[in-house]
């Protein structure tokens, strides 16, 4: 069944690539439940949810002309997905740090300026440097975004056990490069 979505995606994505955006529609049809179960392993607010989906199919045809025939046409959009689900994550997080240096100049969080905040900063910062984009990017969507196996398996389009592993090889890796067993 999946390879009838990908031959059906790609003849859609050939005729948006030929100029008839109507094929988005199509595309839409396919994809909307799945790219929606993604989006929301990560945003629990409709309207982030909505936003997303539409940034997505907006992304397909301003980056049609990256598209080529035979690229998996599936891996090609959840790319696109993956790109602005990051960027939105991370846009929230700066807003969060926001807020946060707001609180703690009325006194009310003071977490940000501990020794243990720092500590922890030159750590991660530490153990980043050893790591590739990949690594980085499970790390964040892991522990810092609190996301499950399942939904960054989801994102990836990859096996959970597949994540799983991954995550717990990069966990290795960082308590080596920290000196930590």
């Amino acid at each position: 069944m999946e390879e009838s979505i990908n031959k059906q995606l790609s003849r859609l994505l050939g005729e948006i690539k030929k100029g008839h955006a109507k094929a988005l529609g199509g595309i839409q049809q396919l994809l909307e439940s799945r790219l929606s179960k993604v989006i929301s392993g990560f945003f629990l607010q409709e309207a982030d949810r909505e936003d997303i989906l539409e940034d997505t199919y907006l992304r397909i045809v301003l980056e049609i002309h990256t598209y080529k025939r035979d690229e998996n046409p599936s891996a090609w959009i959840i790319r696109i997905l993956k790109s602005i689900i990051f960027t939105k994550l991370k846009k929230q997080k700066r807003e969060v740090s926001m807020e946060d240096a707001r609180l703690e100049r009325r006194g009310m969080y003071s977490s940000r300026g501990s020794e243990e905040y720092i500590e922890n900063y030159l750590l991660t910062r530490k153990v980043f440097e050893h790591l590739n984009d990949y690594d980085r990017d499970l790390v964040m969507l892991h522990w810092w975004f609190d996301n499950s196996f399942g939904e960054i398996a989801l994102l990836y389009n990859k096996p959970k056990s597949t994540i799983q592993s991954q995550i717990e090889r990069v966990e290795r890796r960082g308590r080596k490069i920290l000196g930590i067993k």
